[in-house]
């Protein structure tokens, strides 16, 4: 089934052809941060040598379609790794959004070249807040970072969270609603966003 999947994928955005060999995947290895805790990886691995990695750090977890996003990249000669966030996806720790994205990259980057398979060659990817975890590693990853794709993003976010210098009440909710829903599988988080409508709409009608 992976495999229909992933050839209806591939046809239906016309992607490039896949390179020859199976796709390897490894799923939940221990990437432990400098502090200790550890943070959830899954990885995807092309047959070829030398392959370029591709890295995608997440608190929005790692199946779905960041699961078949790694089967398109393996099976075009790139190394594939998501990462949950520390205190998201089965990784350790508290998820305080924004304070921890630098160091738990860099430590990641440490991890990826220790592995046998680390061509030295870093590319990130990824939407919303995965593109900010990407900003906070790029000024230390140094030459062996080769692209970006930051999508709908930015490097800092006072911007959108004070918006005209006044606190984004309805940002913030919506977006905490949204990683709370994440906790539940796919169906149930389907309903989790349906039922917690009308509790977001008596936040935002409380100042805090």
């Amino acid at each position: 089934m992976p495999d229909l999947v992933t050839r209806l994928a591939s046809a239906a955005l016309r992607l490039p052809p896949t390179r020859p060999g199976p796709v390897r995947v490894s799923r939940d290895l221990p990437v432990r941060a400098r502090d200790g805790v550890v943070l959830r990886t899954d990885h995807y691995a092309p047959a070829v040598r030398g392959a370029p990695t591709v890295l995608i750090r997440t608190p929005y977890g790692r199946g779905g379609p960041l699961r078949l996003l790694g089967r398109l990249l393996a099976a075009r000669g790139r190394h594939a790794v998501i990462q949950s966030c520390r205190g998201t996806g089965g990784s350790g720790g508290t998820f305080a959004p924004l304070v921890h994205e630098r160091d738990d990259g860099a430590d990641t980057l440490d991890w990826l070249r220790r592995q046998p398979w680390w061509s030295g060659q870093l590319g990130m990817f990824g939407v919303s807040y995965q593109g900010f975890a990407q900003w906070a590693l790029a000024a230390d990853a140094g030459e062996e970072l080769r692209a970006m794709v930051a999508v709908v993003t930015a490097s800092a976010t006072r911007d959108s969270t004070y918006a005209g210098e006044s606190f984004a009440l309805d940002t913030v909710l919506t977006w905490a609603e949204l990683l709370h829903a994440q906790t539940v599988p796919w169906l149930a988080r389907q309903w989790e966003l349906k039922r917690g409508q009308p509790r977001l709409a008596a936040a935002l009608e409380h100042l805090p």
